[in-house]
C-alpha cells in the first residue's frame, strides 16, 4: 500500500516507486512483434514476474546477465538491486520501432520518470512441437507436453516450393525432420499431437539506460 502522505487520486512515478509491483491482473504475453515484446517487458518488470522477464530476454541478454531458466528467481534480487526501482519503467508507454536493416532487429526507446531506456530487439526463429502424452493414469496437467530449440534462421527449416502442377498459384509446404524428446512415453502417436510448427519471435537482446 502506498504511504498515507502520498495523494489518494493515484500513482505519480515517486509513488510507484514506493508501493512497489503491480498486483492487478495480467494483461498478455505477446511477442509478435517488436512493440508487442516490449510491451510484454515492462509489463513483467511493473508486475514483478522474473519468469516473464526471462522468457522476454534473447539469448544473448540471458548470457550477459547470467541466468538461465533455472536460476533466474536466484538472479532476480541481485539484477533488482543493480537497478533500484527498476519496476518503475513498467509504467514506460511504448514507442513504434525503428526496424533495422533486413527487418530482423529493431530498437525502441521508452521514457519513464524523466530517464529514457532503449531496448534493442532481435527476432528469433524457434521449431516447437506440443502434444499430449499417452496413459490413462496420467492427470491433466500431466499429459501435456511441449518440445522445440531455437534455430539458427527460418532458412533451412522451413521447404518452400512452387507447385509445377498446380494451375493457381500454389506453394507446397514441409517441415525437414527434426528430432524431437520423449518425455517418459515410448512413441508420440500422430492423434495426440495438438501443434507442430516453425514461429518467430521478438526478444530483447540489449538495455541501455541513455539518461
Amino acid at each position: 500500500m502506498c504511504a498515507a502522505a502520498l495523494p489518494l487520486t493515484g500513482c505519480c512515478s515517486v509513488a510507484r516507486a514506493w508501493c512497489g509491483p503491480d498486483r492487478s491482473p495480467w494483461i498478455s504475453v505477446e511477442f509478435r512483434t517488436p512493440e508487442l515484446a516490449a510491451r510484454t517487458l515492462l509489463e513483467a518488470l511493473r508486475r514483478d514476474e522474473p519468469q516473464v522477464v526471462y522468457d522476454a530476454l534473447a539469448d544473448e541478454l540471458r548470457a550477459q546477465l547470467g541466468v538461465d531458466g533455472l536460476a533466474i528467481e536466484l538472479a532476480w534480487p541481485k539484477i533488482k538491486q543493480q537497478v533500484p526501482y527498476l519496476h518503475v519503467a513498467g509504467y514506460a508507454e511504448v514507442s513504434p520501432a525503428v526496424l533495422g536493416p533486413g527487418g530482423d532487429t529493431a530498437t525502441i526507446t521508452v521514457e519513464f520518470d524523466g530517464r529514457r531506456l532503449q531496448m534493442a530487439l532481435v527476432r528469433q526463429a524457434y521449431w516447437e512441437l506440443r502434444y499430449r502424452r499417452p496413459g490413462a493414469d496420467l492427470r491433466p496437467e500431466q499429459r501435456e507436453a511441449r518440445v522445440g530449440r531455437r534455430l539458427g534462421a527460418l532458412a533451412g527449416a522451413v521447404d518452400i516450393r512452387r507447385d509445377p502442377e498446380a494451375e493457381d498459384e500454389v506453394s507446397k509446404v514441409a517441415l525437414p525432420p527434426q528430432a524431437a524428446a520423449h518425455f517418459g512415453v515410448d512413441e508420440i502417436p500422430p492423434e495426440n499431437v495438438d501443434s507442430l510448427g516453425v514461429f518467430t519471435a521478438w526478444k530483447i537482446r540489449e538495455l541501455t539506460l541513455l539518461d
